[in-house]
C-alpha cells in the first residue's frame, strides 16, 4: 500500500497515529524531499526512500530518535544530505542516538561516542578524545641481526622513517 502513496500521503497516514503530530510540510523539508512530495513512494530512489523512513519517524515529533546505520550504502552526496538532516534535528533540540561503523561520521555528528564490541562498551567520551587515545599501532620488523622487533606507537611515522632510512642505507 505505501508504495502507491505519495510522500505526502505516506506522512499524513503515519501522522494520523499521533495525538500531536509534526507539521507535514516541515517534515518533508527537514528530510529534503520537497521536490518529491507528490511522487509515489514506490518510485523513489533508495536514498530517497531512506529519507522518507526518517520522515515517518519524525512525523510523530519525537524527542528521542534512534538512527541505526542511517548512511550505509549511500553515495557521497546522499551521505552529506543525511548528515545535514541529522544536524538540523540536533538544532531542533532532538536527541539522536546514532549507530555507525564510520568513525568520520561519528566525529562529524556526535557529541559523545561509545565504542562497543561484543555488547560491551570499550571506550566512551567525546569523539576527539577517543580518536587520538584509541589509535595505537603495532609495528613489527626484522632487524639487521635477523631478530624480530615489535613496538607500539601512537604515531608510527618517525619509527617507519627510521626503519626505511636504515634499510635504504644498508
Amino acid at each position: 500500500l505505501e508504495g502507491y502513496l505519495t510522500v505526502r500521503e505516506s506522512l499524513e497516514l503515519y501522522a494520523g497515529y499521533y495525538e500531536a503530530p509534526g507539521d507535514i510540510d516541515q517534515v518533508i523539508g527537514l528530510v529534503g524531499l520537497e521536490d518529491k512530495a507528490d511522487s509515489r513512494a514506490g518510485k523513489l530512489s533508495g536514498g530517497q526512500q531512506r529519507r522518507l523512513d526518517v520522515g515517518i519517524a519524525l512525523v510523530g515529533d519525537p524527542e528521542l530518535l534512534f538512527l541505526d546505520e542511517p548512511t550505509t550504502g549511500f553515495d557521497p552526496a546522499a551521505r552529506r544530505a543525511a548528515w545535514a538532516t541529522i544536524r538540523r534535528l540536533q538544532e531542533l533540540g532532538k536527541t539522536v542516538l546514532l549507530t555507525t561503523h564510520y568513525l568520520d561520521e561519528a566525529q562529524a555528528l556526535c557529541d559523545r561516542v561509545a565504542i562497543v564490541k561484543d555488547g560491551r562498551i570499550l571506550a566512551e567520551g567525546p569523539p576527539a578524545t577517543l580518536g587520538s587515545a584509541a589509535s595505537h599501532y603495532r609495528v613489527t620488523w626484522t632487524d639487521e641481526r635477523g631478530e624480530t622487533q615489535t613496538r607500539e606507537e601512537s604515531d608510527p611515522t618517525g619509527l617507519l622513517h627510521q626503519l626505511t632510512s636504515g634499510a635504504l642505507a644498508r
